[in-house]
């Protein structure tokens, strides 16, 4: 038992990086002199700005190297050999799974020496024959979204992603009509951070949805799906998540809908006007009059928070986001969607008098009203309209 719990541990605290994960990207290349001469036992190391972790590795007998296994993010890669000036890249920019090319000269130097590259052509993906469109959270987070029903992962890719089409399937919608490039529904595949997240239907998120602010990379992989997402029938959405890093950073959020500032039609408050007028001032006429024609009650609130930053800088680090939505709305429908209200349910039937209309009198000499309810057993009307507790057979004038 303590033997495992120290395992354990030592997982948890580890700075190394875990192996064979299908969302991490590569750095590859070839290292040469200047007049073509491939370059051996070059040692090349690639940091992470964000969080200073580094990968290393040297080139092989034929000048060839590759960093594997590195989590997506910005990068800078340095390359030295004993009796070269050394060489340095910045804002090297890694995506989801992304396998990036990157060929170096080395200039002879018996100095210290250093060349920097600042900006240089962008990287080419020229080792997968994969089609995939990359959308980082900014991108998503930051545009006018709808968020009626909750930000949904899935919506902005099919709205978006050339050959995508549909409207996702995730636990809020439960639709599960989506097509990548004509494939059959709900055959696509679902990874987050490398691990599948569908639940037995193919494309449905399930309760693993993670909230918007918590994922860093989108993509949508639509065509030469590799070996690793065999499990496909259509395309591939990945979802890489948030790290700490050693800057402290987060967001928050706040989306919100209410009754207070829709407008009203010309209509309603010139229907509203008569039937209030029509009303005389009967209390149960005027809240319907209110109710068929003035704002419904129509509420969505969505929220939430991240946050993320260094335990031990260099070393561990966390993220942690939540979102909540909610909603209210109700309104007049048709008479098969209505329900009873709370005197109704105690038998107060006042509400629905129309003592504007008169229809005559029953045998114990009450006036009956539109609207009125009669006695099955004596044919007479139940006085107020309030029928008292008991099994009565209930009929309406």
């Amino acid at each position: 038992m303590k033997l495992g719990l120290i395992v354990l541990m030592a997982l948890l605290l580890s700075t190394g990086e875990m192996l064979a994960q299908s969302d991490r990207a590569a750095i590859t290349g070839t290292i040469t002199d200047v007049s073509g001469a491939v370059i051996a036992g070059a040692w090349l190391i690639a940091t992470n700005v964000n969080n200073n972790l580094q990968s290393a590795t040297a080139t092989n007998a034929v000048g060839a190297y590759t960093l594997l296994n590195l989590p997506i993010g910005q990068y800078t890669l340095t390359c030295s050999k004993d009796g070269f000036a050394k060489y340095q890249r910045s804002g090297i920019n890694l995506a989801i799974s992304q396998r990036a090319e990157v060929d170096i000269v080395l200039r002879i130097s018996a100095t210290t020496q250093a060349a920097v590259v600042m900006a240089d052509a962008p990287l080419l993906q020229t080792q997968t024959s994969s089609i995939s469109t990359n959308l980082n959270n900014a991108a998503i987070t930051e545009l006018p979204l709808n968020v009626q029903g909750g930000r949904n992962l899935s919506a902005f890719m099919f709205a978006y992603v050339p050959g995508v089409e549909g409207g996702g399937a995730n636990a809020a919608s439960m639709d599960f009509d989506s097509h990548i490039n004509g494939s059959l529904s709900s055959t696509k595949e679902v990874m987050i951070d490398g691990t599948s997240a569908v639940s037995q239907i193919g494309g449905y998120l399930s309760e693993s949805s993670p909230p918007m602010e918590a994922v860093q990379e989108f993509q949508v992989t639509s065509a030469g799906v590799r070996a690793d997402d065999g499990r496909t029938g259509g395309g591939v959405f990945r979802y890489e998540m948030n790290s700490g890093t050693n800057a402290w950073h987060g967001s928050g959020f706040y989306y919100m809908h209410n009754e207070a500032f829709d407008a009203r039609s010309w209509g309603n408050k010139y229907n509203e006007g008569l039937c209030l007028s029509d009303a005389n001032g009967d209390p149960a006429q005027t809240a319907s009059c209110q109710r068929a024609l003035g704002k419904p009650e129509d509420r969505l609130y969505d929220y939430g928070a991240s946050i993320g930053g260094p335990i031990k800088r260099n070393k561990l680090f966390f993220y942690s986001a939540f979102e909540r939505y909610t909603f209210a709305n109700d309104g007049i429908g048709a008479l098969s969607s209505t329900v009873p209200t709370m005197a109704f349910l105690n038998g107060d039937f006042s509400a629905l008098l129309n003592k504007s209309v008169v229809l005559g009198t029953d045998r114990a000499g009450q006036t009956v009203y539109q609207g009125s309810i009669i006695d099955p057993e004596t044919g007479d009307i139940f006085p107020g309209n309030i029928i008292p507790p008991g099994p009565h057979q209930r009929g309406i004038a």
